[in-house]
């Protein structure tokens, strides 16, 4: 049973590894419809933790439930004043959470590798501004 148990982490956690080991792409937006479901409710269900703890919301997921607004996986009638336009490269930071959230093993519970590759692709495109 222990064997069993190590083998399931062990490939579960190579799984995650090499599903988000790689910076994005700065010019790769595209995104598959079910890992932007699976983003959505990560995100989602992120952001009413954040707010039921009486948090300020996350830049990342503030960011990724804009880009899920204009993807129309979310549907809202107004555009919220957090959302703004975005340049390439902000995309391609969301595009890229997206698609690791939707490769993470254990999107339902936490994915910290992928918001901490987002965060840090994030991070490195504001200090790269001119």
């Amino acid at each position: 049973m222990d064997i069993k148990q190590s083998i399931v982490t062990t490939l579960s956690t190579l799984l995650l590894l090499t599903a988000c080991n790689h910076l994005p792409d700065t010019h790769n937006t595209q995104v598959d419809h079910r890992s932007l479901i699976h983003s959505m409710t990560y995100t989602h269900r992120h952001l009413a933790e954040q707010h039921l703890n009486q948090q300020a919301p996350s830049p990342l997921f503030t960011q990724s439930h804009c880009d899920l607004i204009d993807r129309g996986i979310v549907h809202s009638k107004t555009t919220p004043k957090a959302c703004t336009h975005t340049n390439k490269t902000t995309q391609a930071c969301i595009a890229a959470f997206h698609r690791c959230i939707g490769q993470c093993p254990t999107f339902k519970r936490e994915c910290q590798p992928c918001e901490q590759q987002a965060q840090q692709c994030l991070t490195n495109q504001t200090e790269h501004k001119d």
